[in-house]
């Protein structure tokens, strides 16, 4: 109920309703079965509801970047954590190279995992390649959860009372401010991107290959 109350607050949108399914499954699976979901099946269970209700929703460009950074992140995060684990822990020991895994992975894994997907749907609908993103995001995702969490508590608490949401809400007000203008900040650089159109034929190749190489590492 909560998920669904924030995904309302929020605007409801594809990629919130696509996160709002998935979540939900993961829950009812956890409480009523035991056992988490299958995150490949959920994604296609959240696919299939959006485009039921809309069919057109295929052709969305959030739907189709939502969808893609989602498998970029259950694709590889994953296997590519678990490298980076093996690789550290004859060094700092094994406690540490999990921190040490986690960190980079919340930071840099995530990020890297979701341009790889994303990519050629960017290029497609948008002829433009960003050269900021993986330092721009590195420095806008710690700060989102905030943004959620406390967000979140301005909402539920101002309903209560203006007074007492005011308090979260300037602190949530800062977090986003900071996002904003660092987003403006790396959108102005003259560097920040550079155009290159690709055709749909180009897409399908990239994508060939990308699955092409997930295959064989798997």
């Amino acid at each position: 109920v909560g998920i669904w109350v924030y995904a309302v607050l929020v605007g409801a949108d594809t990629a919130v309703v696509r996160a709002a399914i998935m979540a939900s499954m993961f829950i009812t699976a956890l409480l009523f079965l035991g056992r988490p979901t299958f995150l490949y099946a959920s994604l296609f269970a959240a696919a299939l509801f959006l485009t039921m209700v809309n069919p057109l929703m295929l052709w969305d460009v959030g739907f189709q970047l939502s969808f893609m950074a989602v498998m970029g992140l259950m694709l590889y995060v994953g296997p590519w954590s678990k490298r980076i684990s093996d690789k550290l822990e004859p060094r700092v020991g094994e406690s540490r190279a999990q921190r040490l895994t986690h960190m980079i992975a919340d930071v840099s894994l995530a990020t890297l995992a979701a341009i790889v997907m994303t990519l050629p749907v960017m290029l497609l609908h948008f002829e433009r390649i960003s050269l900021v993103s993986p330092i721009a995001n590195l420095l806008i995702l710690p700060v989102q959860p905030g943004v959620m969490i406390i967000g979140g508590a301005a909402t539920i608490l101002g309903m209560i009372s203006p007074i007492l949401g005011q308090i979260p809400a300037w602190a949530a007000w800062l977090l986003l401010t900071y996002t904003i203008n660092l987003v403006r900040f790396f959108a102005d650089l003259p560097f920040s991107s550079i155009e290159l159109s690709i055709p749909v034929v180009g897409v399908l190749a990239y994508l060939g290959v990308i699955i092409a190489m997930t295959w064989n590492s798997r």
